[in-house]
């Protein structure tokens, strides 16, 4: 097959117009009033990576979350790859459990990745399993093999929260406050893909995005890992995308791009509707 340009297509692998299968609460409220700014701590979150696969709802809650919930609860190194939950390994494994032709990369849901981390006892690590480019190379590499799953990136229990309104804002904050990275799903403005970090915070264009393929609205997932609300008139989200490094803003912790502060307007906006994050990691070896 030929592989296509998933920025040319605008076909990141979400539909922004479907609901995930995970009920949403309100978040738990924080032990403690929380601060006008944070964020997660730095040092449990993996580098920002590049997907070229419609893989994003992979990405965030595979790569980005469970690395982290994994380091938080484990101790493993997020910034090895043997500490790194594979996304594109965990990607194809997905698409087979959903009946998706090989050789097909179609987009999926939140909810998927986080059944088959919790059924499948965890997933390969990014040693075990490297990312590779696009769909030709994914599939040839694990549309048949499997590898012995690491119990460590087993994610036992995960929860969604509403993320509209200001009782949305309240559950996002409350999560960054407590060091819990949110994936979540959203719509696209039309200049969102060649944000070069400029301005801060990111506002847009106020155009949505079309999928080529589907002719859908464009949808993507990403992990909210901070906020600040003295960051532009309303206040902004910081965002860890999966667009590679040279993508968007610097964000100084990480000292790489690949992240955007996002206007709180914009952000909710935009937002499908819910914030999805790990409540409970397996935290000891099968027994």
């Amino acid at each position: 097959m030929v592989d296509s340009d998933i920025h040319e297509t605008g076909d990141y692998g979400y539909d922004p117009t479907v609901v995930e299968d995970i009920p949403l609460k309100p978040a738990p409220a924080a032990p403690t009033a929380y601060p006008p700014t944070t964020t997660v701590n730095q040092q449990y979150l993996p580098p920002v990576g590049q997907q070229t696969t419609p893989s994003c709802f992979v990405w965030s809650s595979t790569y980005c979350a469970t690395t982290f919930a994994a380091a938080l609860s484990n101790g493993t190194d997020p910034t090895s790859a043997g500490g790194q939950a594979s996304p594109i390994y965990t990607y194809i494994k997905v698409e087979e459990q959903q009946g998706v032709a090989a050789n097909t990369c179609n987009g999926g849901k939140i909810a998927w990745c986080f059944e088959y981390l919790y059924g499948n006892g965890g997933t390969a690590s990014m040693a075990q399993a490297e990312n590779l480019t696009g769909c030709s190379a994914a599939w040839s590499a694990w549309g048949t093999p499997t590898v012995s799953p690491n119990w460590q990136f087993q994610v036992m229990q995960y929860q969604g929260t509403p993320l509209k309104g200001p009782d949305g804002l309240n559950n996002m904050r409350n999560l960054i406050w407590m060091n819990t990275p949110i994936v979540y799903g959203t719509s696209l403005y039309t200049d969102f893909g060649k944000y070069d970090g400029s301005p801060v915070p990111y506002v847009g264009n106020g155009i949505i995005a079309i999928n080529k393929k589907t002719g859908k609205p464009v949808g993507h997932c990403m992990v909210v890992i901070g906020y600040d609300d003295n960051c532009g008139p309303n206040g902004a989200v910081l965002i860890q995308n999966s667009f590679g490094q040279n993508w968007g803003s610097v964000w100084a912790p990480a000292n790489t791009g690949g992240y955007v502060w996002m206007d709180y307007n914009t952000f909710q906006t935009l937002a499908q509707g819910g914030g999805y994050y790990i409540t409970l990691m397996q935290d000891k070896g099968p027994q």
